[in-house]
């Protein structure tokens, strides 16, 4: 994602910015998403792997980026306290 774009992007939530996700912290989601253990805040699965995503340290939440474009809406994001254990977002 372009760095000028990204500094641009806010968390909708809660107006926070948001960041590029680590691979190592990509593979930590991955991993979840594979194992169905992740659901976005509309109460649904997460599905498909991510290749990039973009996280919200101050409201612990991570939005996926499809097919380029970064999916900022409340409903598709989750919750990062979800991959408890992991290091990712703080």
């Amino acid at each position: 994602m372009d760095p000028e774009i990204l500094s641009l992007l806010q968390c909708p939530i809660s107006g926070g910015p948001l960041r590029l996700a680590t691979p190592g912290e990509l593979q930590v989601i991955n991993e979840r998403i594979r194992q169905t253990a992740l659901r976005r805040m509309d109460g649904g699965v997460v599905e498909g792997e991510l290749t990039e995503c973009l996280l919200c340290e101050s409201a612990r939440l991570c939005y996926p980026i499809r097919d380029g474009l970064p999916v900022l809406l409340a409903d598709e994001a989750f919750d990062l306290s979800q991959l408890q254990g992991a290091d990712i977002a703080g």
